[in-house]
């Protein structure tokens, strides 16, 4: 796949045990790609995104079964892995989720609170784009270039 992208862009994760969510952002915090990957296939799906988009950065949910996964990470990958703080993501994925899904057409007009409800079964991509944007608005307590 050719790179599009003349700007760097960086890989947010939400782990899980059986399934990890993954989500490719720019630094603006625009999405590029929502994705979600088995754990068995995992490196393989992160080696397909790194070779498809600039990928400078992994950033992980410090959630469950993170520290395993960052250290498998870190042995496939050169690129640099940061923990984030993954508290109200879930939350926030239901969110995104809603606003992205529901924001066309005569859905527009429907209370956020009601669209909650119709949430699909995995929101794994969605919570790792609001762990990137977590990362994003607390990055300066990174040691980011």
């Amino acid at each position: 796949m050719e790179n599009k992208f003349e700007k760097d862009v960086f890989l947010a994760i939400d782990p899980g045990s059986v399934k990890c969510g993954l989500a490719v952002l720019e630094y603006s915090g625009a999405i590029v790609l929502l994705d979600s990957a088995l754990r068995i296939e995992f490196n393989a799906a992160i080696n397909e995104i790194s070779n498809s988009f600039p990928v400078n950065r992994i950033v992980v949910g410090n959630g469950t079964t993170s520290a395993t996964l960052i250290s498998e990470i870190k042995e496939n990958t050169k690129l640099p892995v940061l923990p984030v703080d993954e508290r109200g993501t879930t939350l926030r994925a239901r969110r995104l989720w809603a606003e992205k899904e529901w924001s066309r057409g005569i859905y527009q007009y429907v209370p956020l609170i009601i669209k909650t409800i119709f949430e699909p079964s995995s929101l794994d991509s969605y919570a790792a784009w609001a762990i990137g944007l977590q990362f994003l608005e607390n990055c300066d307590s990174f040691d980011v270039e």
